[in-house]
Parts: structure tokens; C-alpha cells; sequence
């Protein structure tokens, strides 16, 4: 017999936890939410990569957390005495301190014991979410909130010989503390700039391959799409195709935080 809910997420990231927030601040008892996530835990993903790059603080200003209530991270940081992990003029949270806040709002929220250790295969029209394990969810709500998981595009005739003496990965598959001796990372945005970062640490000779010269900006947007200005119009469109329009648009290509691009310049130097 099927399980029966009012809502299924599937991911239980950043993005999950916000939608699952949300919707048991706007009354949604977390009984009736089910979170799908082969991590089986909230953020496993999130905390495994940050810890692989060395990530000290998070891009995104105070503001832009899980919590509905926008200043909820700097007063949770203000009760304990951590305003000075919040960095530079907008508030960047230190990892630890983003964490420990997103602990604490799961705990707040009562979502410690919703997120199922499994994988959607697939999902119909009526709401029924099939496992990989086999079961079935019926849901009257599926929240779709995982990563974006882009194939990369191998040209062809660029896989590796059998004379390679290493391949092409996708960098979660690396261990970043290992010294190699030359290292071609591909990509513009900021985990690029980590990963090279990373790679110079460990003593390695690096080639950094973009598409086009490395922009520096604060954000992946720009910043009339962190309040009304922007989002005004942007919540008020329906269509999803559209609104999917100018999220790509006015996201672009990756980009660079200024502090990172001069740290990569000045061991560019060295």
C-alpha cells in the first residue's frame, strides 16, 4: 500500500530546506511532508562539498537563508555573539555559522525527521513518487528542489586515451589535498576559482580554461535581484518558461567575488 502525504520534496539542500520551511510557517504540519534525498540528511551534500573546498563563508549576503524571516541569521548570530562571522559590508556568513543556524531553524521548524534516505525514479501526473528501493509516496504537492546536475560536454574525441595517465572528472570525485602535478580546471564561476585554489595549495602546477576573461562581481547577479527591484516584476510572471528566460538572463556565466580574483592573481604572480 502506498504512503500517503500532503507534500514531497525531493532534495533536501538549500533549496529544500527553504521550501520546507516556508510551507510549515504558512501551516503545513511537517507530519504531512516527506523529504527524498540519497544524502539522508538536510544540507549532506551542501556541508560534504564546502568541507572539500575549504569554503570559509558563503557568497550570498545574511538575508538569503532557509528561514522565512529575512534577518533571522543575524539575530540567531547576535544572541550568540557571532556578528563578527559575518563578513565584509553585506553580512557574508561564515560556513560554520550558516551550519549552526540552519541546525537550528530545522530543529525550530520540526523537520529533524523528514528527509528519507532514498532516490526518485520517477514521478507521474497524479502525484505518486516511485523510489528507487521501490515504494511508492502519493503526494497532493511534489516540490522538485534538486541539483541542477548539467552533463558536461565532452567533445567528441576528447575522452581519455589509453595513455592518459589521468581523466577527466567531475571535481567531487578529486581529492583536493592530494598534490598532482598539473591540474586544468574548466570553468568560470567562483567553485572553478576554489578548485584552482585548492590545487595551488597542494603544490600543483594549474591551467584555469574559461570561455571568456574572468569576470569579478560581488554576486551571480546583480544586486537589484536581491530585494523588489528586480523580483517585483519577477514574481509577478507566471509562465514558467518565461520566468526560466530571465533567470538565465540575469544569471549570464559565472562569475568571480573581487577577493578571490586578486588572491588567484597575486599566486598567479608569485
Amino acid at each position: 500500500m502506498s504512503e500517503r502525504v500532503r507534500v514531497v520534496i525531493v532534495g533536501a539542500g538549500p533549496q529544500g530546506l527553504t521550501a520546507a520551511t516556508y510551507l510549515v510557517a504558512a501551516g503545513l504540519d511537517p507530519s504531512d511532508l516527506t523529504v527524498v534525498d540519497p544524502g539522508g540528511a538536510w544540507l549532506h551534500r551542501w556541508r560534504t562539498r564546502f568541507a572539500q573546498l575549504g569554503i570559509e563563508h558563503l557568497r550570498s549576503p545574511s538575508v538569503h537563508h532557509p528561514d522565512p524571516d529575512p534577518y533571522a541569521l543575524t539575530g540567531f548570530a547576535s544572541d550568540l555573539r557571532r556578528t563578527d562571522e559575518l563578513v565584509g559590508r553585506y553580512g557574508l556568513p561564515g560556513t560554520r555559522l550558516f551550519d549552526d543556524f540552519c541546525d537550528h531553524v530545522i530543529a525550530d521548524r520540526g523537520l529533524g525527521g523528514v528527509v528519507r534516505t532514498d532516490a526518485v525514479v520517477d514521478v507521474d501526473a497524479s502525484g505518486t513518487v516511485t523510489l528507487a528501493g521501490g515504494e511508492r509516496i502519493v503526494a497532493q504537492h511534489v516540490v522538485w528542489a534538486t541539483d541542477p546536475a548539467v552533463a558536461a560536454d565532452v567533445p567528441e574525441g576528447a575522452t581519455p586515451s589509453a595513455r592518459a595517465v589521468s581523466s577527466a572528472v567531475r571535481w567531487e570525485q578529486v581529492d583536493l589535498a592530494r598534490h598532482v602535478p598539473t591540474v586544468a580546471v574548466v570553468g568560470g564561476g567562483l567553485t572553478a576559482a576554489h578548485l584552482v585554489d585548492r590545487a595551488l595549495d597542494a603544490g600543483s602546477h594549474v591551467e584555469w580554461v574559461t570561455r571568456r576573461p574572468v569576470e569579478a562581481r560581488d554576486f551571480d547577479t546583480e544586486p537589484g535581484w536581491l530585494g523588489p527591484k528586480e523580483m517585483q516584476a519577477f514574481v509577478a510572471v507566471d509562465d514558467p518558461e518565461e520566468r526560466l528566460a530571465r533567470v538565465l538572463a540575469a544569471r549570464g556565466g559565472g562569475t568571480v567575488p573581487a577577493w578571490m580574483l586578486q588572491r588567484l592573481r597575486r599566486a598567479e604572480q608569485a
